[in-house]
Protein backbone atom coordinates (compact mmCIF):
# COMPACT_ATOMS: atom_id res chain seq x y z
CA UNK A 1 0.00 0.00 0.00
CA UNK A 2 1.56 3.39 -0.89
CA UNK A 3 1.61 6.02 2.03
CA UNK A 4 1.07 3.76 4.71
CA UNK A 5 4.26 3.32 6.83
CA UNK A 6 5.90 0.31 8.01
CA UNK A 7 4.07 -1.46 11.13
CA UNK A 8 7.37 -1.09 13.29
CA UNK A 9 7.53 2.79 12.23
CA UNK A 10 4.37 3.08 13.39
CA UNK A 11 4.74 1.30 16.12
CA UNK A 12 7.86 3.76 17.25
CA UNK A 13 5.76 6.57 16.99
CA UNK A 14 3.12 5.29 19.08
CA UNK A 15 5.59 4.77 21.40
CA UNK A 16 7.16 8.47 21.12
CA UNK A 17 3.65 10.04 21.62
CA UNK A 18 2.44 7.67 24.22
CA UNK A 19 6.35 8.57 26.22
CA UNK A 20 5.82 12.56 25.30
CA UNK A 21 2.22 12.09 26.18
CA UNK A 22 3.05 10.41 29.97
CA UNK A 23 6.02 13.06 30.64
CA UNK A 24 3.37 16.11 29.73
CA UNK A 25 0.15 14.85 31.60
CA UNK A 26 2.58 14.75 34.25
CA UNK A 27 3.91 17.41 34.32
CA UNK A 28 1.11 20.05 33.11
CA UNK A 29 -1.88 17.83 33.99
CA UNK A 30 -4.81 17.15 31.68
CA UNK A 31 -5.74 20.57 31.10
CA UNK A 32 -2.73 22.09 30.62
CA UNK A 33 -1.27 19.95 28.01
CA UNK A 34 -1.97 20.31 24.77
CA UNK A 35 -1.94 17.93 21.66
CA UNK A 36 0.40 20.25 19.85
CA UNK A 37 2.52 20.62 22.61
CA UNK A 38 2.87 16.21 22.37
CA UNK A 39 3.54 16.47 18.98
CA UNK A 40 6.51 18.70 18.77
CA UNK A 41 8.26 16.88 22.07
CA UNK A 42 7.34 13.63 20.60
CA UNK A 43 8.87 14.21 16.90
CA UNK A 44 5.31 13.69 15.37
CA UNK A 45 2.41 14.95 13.77
CA UNK A 46 -0.87 16.02 15.40
CA UNK A 47 -2.87 13.83 12.50
CA UNK A 48 -0.40 11.01 13.75
CA UNK A 49 -1.76 11.35 16.99
CA UNK A 50 -5.32 11.33 16.50
CA UNK A 51 -4.73 8.38 13.99
CA UNK A 52 -3.27 6.27 16.44
CA UNK A 53 -5.12 7.76 19.82
CA UNK A 54 -8.41 9.89 18.50
CA UNK A 55 -8.72 12.82 20.79
CA UNK A 56 -6.81 13.92 23.75
CA UNK A 57 -9.16 12.15 26.61
CA UNK A 58 -8.24 9.01 25.07
CA UNK A 59 -4.43 9.68 24.92
CA UNK A 60 -4.39 10.65 28.48
CA UNK A 61 -6.29 7.43 29.21
CA UNK A 62 -4.01 5.37 27.48
CA UNK A 63 -1.00 6.96 29.12
CA UNK A 64 -2.82 6.55 32.59
CA UNK A 65 -3.38 2.69 31.82
CA UNK A 66 -0.10 2.11 30.54
CA UNK A 67 1.21 3.90 33.45
CA UNK A 68 -0.84 1.66 35.83
CA UNK A 69 -0.28 -1.40 34.53
CA UNK A 70 3.57 -1.15 34.30
CA UNK A 71 3.35 -0.41 37.91
CA UNK A 72 1.43 -3.03 38.79
CA UNK A 73 3.48 -4.99 36.72
CA UNK A 74 6.88 -4.78 38.79
CA UNK A 75 4.91 -4.71 42.31
CA UNK A 76 4.04 -8.39 41.19
CA UNK A 77 7.44 -8.54 40.33
CA UNK A 78 8.61 -7.54 43.31
CA UNK A 79 6.59 -9.97 45.65
CA UNK A 80 7.91 -13.14 43.95
CA UNK A 81 10.55 -15.24 45.97
CA UNK A 82 9.29 -13.76 49.36
CA UNK A 83 8.80 -15.80 52.56
CA UNK A 84 7.54 -13.46 55.00
CA UNK A 85 4.36 -10.79 55.04
CA UNK A 86 7.04 -8.60 56.34
CA UNK A 87 9.33 -9.21 53.25
CA UNK A 88 6.55 -8.92 50.91
CA UNK A 89 5.48 -5.07 52.60
CA UNK A 90 8.75 -4.38 52.62
CA UNK A 91 9.36 -5.04 48.82
CA UNK A 92 5.89 -3.68 48.06
CA UNK A 93 7.96 0.15 49.51
CA UNK A 94 10.79 -0.56 47.63
CA UNK A 95 9.47 -1.14 44.90
CA UNK A 96 7.45 1.64 44.74
CA UNK A 97 10.36 3.55 45.71
CA UNK A 98 12.44 2.04 42.61
CA UNK A 99 9.51 3.45 40.09
CA UNK A 100 10.07 6.40 41.08
CA UNK A 101 13.21 6.65 40.58
CA UNK A 102 13.41 5.42 37.26
CA UNK A 103 10.00 6.79 36.17
CA UNK A 104 8.80 9.91 38.51
CA UNK A 105 6.51 10.96 35.44
CA UNK A 106 4.49 8.08 36.10
CA UNK A 107 3.71 8.50 39.92
CA UNK A 108 2.70 12.04 39.04
CA UNK A 109 0.77 11.06 36.10
CA UNK A 110 -1.47 8.97 38.48
CA UNK A 111 -1.34 11.88 41.13
CA UNK A 112 -2.13 14.19 38.35
CA UNK A 113 -5.57 11.91 37.54
CA UNK A 114 -6.90 13.07 41.03
CA UNK A 115 -7.20 16.53 40.41
CA UNK A 116 -6.66 17.44 37.08
CA UNK A 117 -8.56 15.19 34.66
CA UNK A 118 -12.13 15.29 33.35
CA UNK A 119 -14.61 13.59 36.04
CA UNK A 120 -15.26 10.66 33.37
CA UNK A 121 -11.76 9.83 33.24
CA UNK A 122 -11.35 9.86 36.61
CA UNK A 123 -14.94 7.36 37.49
CA UNK A 124 -13.33 5.26 34.23
CA UNK A 125 -9.94 4.87 36.28
CA UNK A 126 -11.82 4.14 39.84
CA UNK A 127 -14.42 1.45 38.08
CA UNK A 128 -11.92 -0.41 36.19
CA UNK A 129 -8.16 -0.14 38.22
CA UNK A 130 -8.58 1.97 41.26
CA UNK A 131 -8.86 -1.05 43.33
CA UNK A 132 -5.92 -2.92 41.96
CA UNK A 133 -3.34 -2.15 44.51
CA UNK A 134 -5.73 -2.74 47.51
CA UNK A 135 -5.88 -6.15 46.42
CA UNK A 136 -2.21 -6.41 45.97
CA UNK A 137 -1.99 -5.97 49.76
CA UNK A 138 -4.75 -7.52 50.84
CA UNK A 139 -3.84 -10.96 49.28
CA UNK A 140 0.04 -10.19 50.52
CA UNK A 141 -1.67 -10.24 53.94
CA UNK A 142 -4.02 -13.07 53.28
CA UNK A 143 -1.55 -15.30 51.89
CA UNK A 144 0.37 -15.10 55.56
CA UNK A 145 -3.14 -16.03 56.78
CA UNK A 146 -2.86 -11.91 58.66
CA UNK A 147 -6.61 -11.07 59.37
CA UNK A 148 -5.92 -8.40 61.20
CA UNK A 149 -7.45 -5.82 59.29
CA UNK A 150 -5.70 -2.42 61.39
CA UNK A 151 -2.62 -3.53 59.82
CA UNK A 152 -3.91 -3.74 56.25
CA UNK A 153 -5.78 -0.34 56.52
CA UNK A 154 -3.02 1.51 58.30
CA UNK A 155 -0.18 -0.23 55.32
CA UNK A 156 -2.57 0.61 52.57
CA UNK A 157 -3.46 4.16 53.94
CA UNK A 158 0.69 4.43 54.53
CA UNK A 159 1.36 3.43 50.55
CA UNK A 160 -0.95 6.01 49.46
CA UNK A 161 1.06 8.96 51.92
CA UNK A 162 3.57 7.62 50.44
CA UNK A 163 2.72 7.68 46.67
CA UNK A 164 1.14 11.25 47.27
CA UNK A 165 4.24 12.35 48.59
CA UNK A 166 6.61 11.21 45.91
CA UNK A 167 4.32 12.79 43.69
CA UNK A 168 4.59 16.31 45.24
CA UNK A 169 7.19 16.64 47.10
CA UNK A 170 9.22 14.42 45.15
CA UNK A 171 10.78 12.24 47.93
CA UNK A 172 9.81 10.33 50.90
CA UNK A 173 10.96 10.87 54.36
CA UNK A 174 10.13 7.70 57.18
CA UNK A 175 11.11 10.40 60.20
CA UNK A 176 14.96 8.71 60.26
CA UNK A 177 13.73 5.22 59.79
CA UNK A 178 14.25 2.57 57.30
CA UNK A 179 11.77 1.47 55.21
CA UNK A 180 12.23 -2.65 57.31
CA UNK A 181 11.92 -0.56 60.51
CA UNK A 182 8.83 0.97 59.39
CA UNK A 183 7.47 -2.04 58.10
CA UNK A 184 8.19 -3.99 61.15
CA UNK A 185 6.44 -1.43 62.89
CA UNK A 186 3.14 -1.71 61.43
CA UNK A 187 3.67 -5.71 61.30
CA UNK A 188 4.67 -6.29 64.92
CA UNK A 189 3.83 -3.48 66.73
CA UNK A 190 -0.16 -3.61 65.92
CA UNK A 191 -0.79 -7.38 67.25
Amino acid sequence: MLGRRPKSIQKNSKELILGAAVTAFAKLGFYGTSIRSIAKTSGCKQPTIYHFFGNKENLFWVSLRVTHLTFKRRMLQQLQNKSSLQEELVAIVNGILQIHEKEPQGINLLFKLIYTSPPDIQKKYAEQYAKDFEQIIERTFLRYQEKNGLKRSLFTHSLYSLVLQLSTVGSYQLQGHSVEEFIEYIVLRNE
